[in-house]
């Protein structure tokens, strides 16, 4: 259940946007699916399945999908179990707990909660400009999606 609510973090609510610019993920529901063949991952698909695991094809693979299309799987004989029944109400309550966390004591530190990658850049290099002899970084290579990729040696 970690790693699903890490994936909820991570996937919806890692971009900072202002409350009327988010998304809603309403009427929306996580299952794991048991995948016997293609034409049953065809059928998740088309039923508006978004993929939430690390990869898609036969096996185990978890979806998130509209309610509404539940019953359809249950018709299409697609083995499944409900992981999370309201997306939406999971998303509120993680972030009625960020926001809460700000401009206070949160926590145990940097670290304790997930951050996006332009806060982990901008710490490693306020740590760099504060301690120079101590901290030091170089470009590495670039990323499939053409962003620098750094080395931070401390």
């Amino acid at each position: 259940m970690n790693r699903l609510c890490c994936c909820l973090v991570l996937a919806l609510i890692a971009p900072i946007v202002s409350a009327q610019d988010r998304v809603r993920y309403d009427d929306r529901v996580v299952v794991r699916t048991k995948l016997d063949n293609l034409r049953e991952l065809r059928t998740m698909l088309a039923l508006g399945g978004e993929l939430w695991s690390e990869s898609m094809g036969v096996g185990t693979v978890d979806f998130m999908i509209p309610d509404d299309r539940v019953t359809a799987l249950e018709r299409v004989g697609i083995d499944f179990e409900i992981l999370v029944p309201d997306v939406q109400s999971v998303l509120d309550d993680e972030l009625a707990r960020l926001e809460a966390a700000e401009g206070g004591i949160a926590g145990g530190g940097f670290f304790t909660e997930f951050q996006e990658r332009e806060n982990l850049i901008d710490f490693y290099d306020a740590l760099e400009s504060a301690r120079p002899d101590l901290v030091s970084s170089r470009v590495i290579g670039t990323s499939t999606q053409g962003r620098s990729i750094s080395a931070y040696t401390i």
